[in-house]
């Protein structure tokens, strides 16, 4: 693959569809998300995310995304470092991506940190999400850092923002800001999320709209 569209791959693939975290799932309980998000350039990025806990200890998913010219599809599982009070774990994936039609491999670690919170009697979690990523073509590792605070009180709509970064094997830094909010869905288990994207990087600055629902089951 040509570095000039492998870097161009990393700008327009920066979002990531839904921060996992470093919680497992409980066996046999199930999370899914689809993503959509229209941009100010004309871009459309769609996005599908799902995990099953299938032991107390291990937590399979597989994470989708494409926005026409370039996609990826990572199958991942998550082992845990750390339970308590804070929560550790790391997550292991592989699979392939490609750009127009220039295919590859494509492998990422990341260690996750969280913990529950409550801020004016508001709880809520916080997550920070840090690896190295390897796309077949590209020059070298990148390194991605993802972090978000949402809340989830009992009331139709609570606050999230997460903060998104991709640094390239050559050293440009990419980054967005998602100041959104979920809206509590009719059903049990069902969530909206509503997030203004605010993208940028070394080529341009985008602006986006994020919408996502969010399946808990």
């Amino acid at each position: 693959m040509h570095r000039a569209a492998a870097l161009c791959l990393v700008f327009l693939m920066l979002p990531a569809i839904a921060m996992a975290g470093p919680w497992l799932r409980d066996p046999r309980i199930s999370f899914l998300s689809v993503q959509t998000t229209p941009r100010s350039n004309g871009q459309l990025e769609n996005g599908f995310f799902g995990e099953r806990g299938i032991t107390p200890w291990l937590t399979l998913g597989a994470d989708l995304n494409d926005n026409g010219t370039s996609g990826h599809a990572l199958a991942f599982a998550r082992f845990p470092i750390l339970r308590g009070k804070w929560v550790a774990a790391v997550d292991v994936a592989l699979g392939g991506h490609r750009y127009k039609s220039d295919t590859g491999a494509m492998a990422r670690v990341l260690f996750g940190l969280g913990r529950n919170i409550k801020i004016a009697n508001a709880p809520g979690w916080a997550a920070l999400s840090v690896g190295p990523e390897w796309r077949q073509g590209n020059g070298g590792l990148a390194w991605k850092a993802d972090a978000v605070v949402g809340f989830k009180a009992d009331r139709p709509i609570n606050p999230i923002i997460s903060l998104e970064t991709y640094l390239a094997p050559n050293s440009d830094l990419y980054w967005s800001v998602i100041p959104g909010v979920l809206i509590r869905g009719k059903k049990k288990g069902r969530t909206w999320l509503v997030g203004l994207e605010q993208k940028g990087g070394p080529a341009e600055m985008t602006t986006g709209l994020r919408i996502g629902y969010w399946i808990d089951f």
